[in-house]
């Protein structure tokens, strides 16, 4: 399933972030807002690591998304 994320005007995607990163972002964010507002608000949340991996806490846990779009907690 594709992302609409490239398509919304309000969410920025970073350049150092794979599209396969943001597909497992917007898979997150159809399982369960978690109390983000919407897509812009969740995105917001995820930050850059050292090693080209990205995370965010969902759902009262970090969720670690490698550059291939592996998640781990």
């Amino acid at each position: 399933m594709t992302s609409d994320w490239t398509s919304d005007p309000h969410v920025v995607i970073p350049a150092w972030m794979t599209p396969q990163q943001v597909e497992a972002i917007a898979t997150l964010y159809r399982r369960s807002a978690d109390g983000s507002a919407n897509q812009a608000a969740f995105f917001h949340r995820v930050h850059q690591h050292i090693g080209g991996y990205c995370g965010l806490t969902w759902c009262g846990m970090f969720v670690g998304i490698e550059p291939d779009g592996y998640r781990h907690t």
